[in-house]
């Protein structure tokens, strides 16, 4: 759980990124932008905050932790949209597009 709530809080961090642009007659008419910090870290946030549900479900972990659960599980997928480019939210402004 710990590391998912890391995992989930470093996915605003962790910067790998690249963009491209086509221009026409220099004006920009596309710019495609990935991030693959997280869209590294999503999918190990969401697998995390499943796997920290399940033990809630099995009874083995306090109920608080099926909050926290749900917290990382919305994190990650936060995480691979963000990386995707489908939601422009770019805390540290390194988004050209």
């Amino acid at each position: 759980m710990l590391v998912g709530l890391v995992l989930a809080a470093g996915g605003f961090i962790l910067e790998v990124s690249y963009h491209t642009y086509r221009s026409e007659n220099g004006v920009v008419v596309d710019c495609d932008y990935r991030n693959f910090g997280p869209l590294l870290v999503g999918p190990v946030a969401v697998v995390l905050g499943l796997v920290t549900l399940a033990r809630r479900r099995r009874g083995t972990s306090p109920a608080r932790d099926a909050a926290l659960g749900l917290v990382i599980v919305a994190a990650g997928l936060l995480h691979v949209l963000r990386g995707l480019g489908v939601i422009d939210l770019d805390l540290l402004g390194n988004n050209p597009c």
